[in-house]
C-alpha cells in the first residue's frame, strides 16, 4: 500500500521548527570553530527547502562592509526562498550584578565587567529571537565550552545585522531576479566590493553531522 502523508498536527510552525534547527546548527558551527581557531567568525545561516547554505563573509567591521553584507544577505534569503535565517558573531555582554541595573551610558564592550559571548539572531517571517551564550574557557585560555543562554527574547531588533528575512514569500520573478544578481560579477562587486565567490559555502545536513561527530571523537580521546 502507498504510504500516506500524515497531516501536520495543529498549532505546528514549520517556519519555527526550522529556525530551531538552524539555531542548534548556528550552535555546533560555534563550537566546533572556538575548539579549532579560539573564534567564532560571524556567518549567516539560511534554511531552505532542501538543507542550509551559510554565508560566511570575509569583512565586517566598518560601516560599508555591513551594509554590503546585509545587501548580500537579504538578497539570498530572497534567491533561496528561507523559511528561516540565523546571523551568529562574538559578541561583548554584561550581566547586572544582582539587585542593580546597567549603565545604558556605558556600551557593553567598554564595560570593566564585559563577558565575550557567542550572539544568535534568527529569524522567520513571523518572528526574531535573540540568544547569547558566553564563551566559557579554561584558566588556560583554551575553549571549554558554551554557557547556559543569558537572553532568550522576541524582539523587533534593527541594524544591518538583522531583518534579513522578507516579511512575504517572494515570487519565482523576486527570486530570479536575486539570482541573478548574486551571479553578476559586476553587481557583486559592488555590493561586496570582491566576487562571491569563495564566500558562498552550500552547508547540507551532513556538513553539521560531521562537525558533531568530530567534536565527540576529540572528547572520547
Amino acid at each position: 500500500m502507498p504510504k500516506t502523508h500524515n497531516p501536520l498536527p495543529d498549532g505546528f510552525d514549520k517556519d519555527r521548527q526550522a529556525l530551531e534547527k538552524t539555531m542548534r546548527n548556528a550552535e555546533e558551527y560555534a563550537k566546533f570553530h572556538l575548539e579549532q581557531i579560539g573564534m567564532c567568525p560571524a556567518a549567516l545561516f539560511i534554511s531552505r527547502e532542501h538543507g542550509q547554505t551559510i554565508f560566511k563573509p570575509h569583512d565586517i567591521g566598518t560601516k560599508d562592509s555591513n551594509d554590503r553584507v546585509a545587501r548580500v544577505g537579504r538578497l539570498m534569503c530572497i534567491a533561496h526562498n528561507a523559511d528561516a535565517c540565523v546571523f551568529i558573531s562574538e559578541a561583548w555582554f554584561v550581566e547586572p550584578a544582582q539587585g542593580r541595573t546597567l549603565d545604558s551610558n556605558i556600551s557593553p564592550s567598554q564595560s570593566p565587567d564585559r563577558q565575550l559571548a557567542v550572539a544568535l539572531i534568527g529569524e522567520t517571517r513571523k518572528e526574531q529571537v535573540h540568544r547569547v551564550l558566553p564563551i566559557c574557557r579554561f584558566e588556560n585560555g583554551r575553549f571549554k565550552g558554551l554557557g547556559a543562554a543569558r537572553k532568550e527574547q522576541s524582539a523587533d531588533l534593527t541594524g544591518w545585522h538583522t531583518e534579513f528575512m522578507p516579511r512575504q514569500v517572494p515570487t519565482q520573478m523576486e527570486r530570479a531576479r536575486a539570482r541573478g544578481i548574486l551571479d553578476s560579477v559586476e553587481n557583486v562587486k559592488s555590493l561586496k566590493g570582491e566576487n562571491l565567490q569563495g564566500l558562498l559555502h552550500t552547508m547540507h545536513e551532513e556538513d553539521c553531522y560531521r562537525c558533531r561527530e568530530q567534536r565527540k571523537g576529540r572528547m572520547m580521546s
